[in-house]
C-alpha cells in the first residue's frame, strides 16, 4: 500500500506542476517552472498528510496496527 501511496504522491506533484506551468503560460519559463515546483511540493505534502491520516503510510518505528488492537489473550482460571 505504501508503494501505491508513493506513486500517487509523486503523480500529484507532477500533475500540479504541469497544471501550474500550463496556466501561467504568459510568464517567463523559469518563473513558471519554479512556481510549478513549489505548488507541486505543497500538493504532494497535502497528499502525504492525507495518506498518513487514513493509514496508508505508517510513520517509521510505528506499528501498522493501533495499540488498542494489540491486546494479548488472557485466560481466566476458575478459583479452586
Amino acid at each position: 500500500m505504501e508503494a501505491v501511496a508513493l506513486l500517487l504522491s509523486v503523480s500529484v506533484l507532477i500533475a500540479a506542476w504541469l497544471y501550474t506551468v500550463k496556466k501561467l503560460s504568459t510568464m517567463h519559463a523559469l518563473l513558471r517552472h519554479s512556481l510549478g515546483v513549489m505548488v507541486g511540493l505543497v500538493a504532494m505534502f497535502v497528499a502525504v498528510v492525507i495518506f498518513l491520516f487514513i493509514g496508508a503510510i505508517t510513520p517509521p518505528n510505528k506499528s501498522p496496527v493501533a495499540p488498542e488492537a494489540q491486546v494479548e489473550s488472557q485466560t481466566v482460571q476458575p478459583d479452586q
